[in-house]
C-alpha cells in the first residue's frame, strides 16, 4: 500500500512542465543508453516515457526512442554509445554512470542528459553542478550521500544487527564514494562491515559462499547497475540464506527485498523530461544545472520481514511510502 504519492521534485516546476509544449507534427529523436537489460529499466522507462507524454512527446506520434542496452555488459558501452553518437539524434539520455561516461567520450556535440549517475563532478563528466559548463546535464542521484542514511535505517529494522556484508562491484567509477561513506558510518551505527565485490554475474555465487561463511547479520548492497541487472539472482540468494538487506530500488523490495530507502524515479523523470523539452526548443545544456531529487522513499516488505523473523518496528512502519505485504 502507498502511504505517500511522492512526485515532488521543486525543480520540475522550473524544468517547463507542462507549459511550451512541442508540436504534434515535429517528430523529436532521442537515444537511450544504459548498461542493464530492458526488464532492469523497466520502471525507469515508464516514468520517463509517462513524464515525456506530460511534455507532450509520445512514442508512436512525435517521438523516436533509439534505445540501447549493454546488458550488463559494460565493456559493450562505447560502441552503444559510438552508435548514438552517430545517428540523427536531438540527444542522448544516460543511464548510470558507466553509461554517462561512455556516451561523452564519444564524442561529437550532441547534448548528454544524465539520470541515476552518483557524482558527475567526481567521474569528471560536468566542472560544476550549478553550472556544468559543457554538452552533459541533467539530475543526479546523489548516491554518495545516502549510504549512512540507509545504514542507519537498516540499524532501526534491526538493533542486534552486528556483522553487516556490503555487496559492491569495484568496476564501478562510483563505488568507491560510496565505500568510503559506509567505511565512515559503521563505528557510529554500531557495525562491524566486510565488503564483497561482484564484479561479474559469476562472482555472485562466491560473494555470497564467503558472506555466509563471515556469518553476516544483514546485507547492503552498494548502488550501481550491475547488481540490479542480476537483482533476482540477488533476492534468491538472500532468501536461500535468510538474510536482511537493505536494497537500492523499489523493484528489489516489491521482488522480495526486505527494504529500500532511494530516490523518487517518477520525480527524477519528470525533471529529466523538463530538459528534453528545453534542449528540444533550443536551450544549451551548458546552461541548464544538474539537478538533485528532493524526495526519497523508504520501501519495506513486510512479508519477507516476516518470514525471517523480523517484527517491523512501528516507527518505521509509519515512516514508509510503501509496505509490501
Amino acid at each position: 500500500m502507498r502511504r505517500r504519492d511522492c512526485l515532488g521534485c521543486a525543480v520540475a516546476v522550473a524544468a517547463g512542465l507542462p507549459g511550451g509544449l512541442v508540436q504534434a507534427q515535429t517528430v523529436v529523436r532521442i537515444g537511450l543508453l544504459s548498461p542493464t537489460s530492458p526488464r532492469a529499466n523497466e520502471s525507469r522507462l515508464s516514468a520517463l516515457r509517462s513524464a515525456l507524454a506530460e511534455s507532450g512527446l509520445v512514442e508512436g506520434r512525435n517521438l523516436v526512442i533509439e534505445a540501447r542496452f549493454a546488458d550488463g555488459r559494460f565493456d559493450r558501452l562505447p560502441a552503444l554509445a559510438s552508435e548514438l553518437a552517430a545517428m540523427p539524434l536531438s540527444l542522448i539520455i544516460a543511464i548510470n554512470t558507466p553509461a554517462a561516461m561512455a556516451a561523452a567520450r564519444a564524442g561529437g556535440s550532441m547534448p548528454i542528459l544524465i539520470a541515476s549517475v552518483g557524482d558527475p563532478v567526481a567521474v569528471g563528466l560536468v566542472r560544476d553542478l550549478s553550472n556544468p559548463g559543457g554538452r552533459v546535464t541533467g539530475i543526479t542521484n546523489m548516491v554518495r550521500d545516502l549510504g549512512a542514511k540507509r545504514m542507519q535505517l537498516l540499524r532501526e529494522m534491526l538493533p542486534a544487527a552486528r556483522r553487516l556484508a556490503v555487496l559492491t562491484n569495484p568496476e564501478d567509477p562510483i563505488t568507491a564514494v560510496q565505500e568510503a561513506d559506509v567505511r565512515v558510518a559503521v563505528p557510529r551505527l554500531g557495525f562491524e562491515s566486510h565488503f564483497f565485490a561482484v564484479r561479474t554475474v559469476a562472482d555472485l555465487q562466491p560473494a555470497f559462499e564467503a558472506l555466509v561463511s563471515w556469518r553476516a547479520d544483514a546485507v547492503m548492497r552498494i548502488a550501481e547497475p550491475l547488481l540490479t541487472q542480476y537483482r533476482v539472482l540477488v533476492i534468491r540468494a538472500l532468501r536461500e540464506h535468510r538474510l536482511p538487506a537493505m536494497m537500492v530500488t523499489a523493484a528489489e523490495v516489491r521482488e522480495g527485498g526486505l527494504m529500500s530507502y532511494y530516490s523518487v524515479e517518477a520525480a527524477e523523470y519528470r525533471v529529466l523530461a523538463g530538459y528534453v523539452l528545453r534542449i528540444v526548443q533550443g536551450a544549451s545544456p551548458a546552461e541548464l544545472p544538474i539537478q538533485q531529487p528532493t524526495r526519497f522513499e523508504l520501501i519495506i516488505n513486510r512479508g519477507t520481514a516476516r518470514s525471517l523473523g523480523i517484527v517491523v518496528p512501528s516507527a518505521l512502519l509509519l515512516r514508509a511510502d510503501e509496505v509490501v505485504e
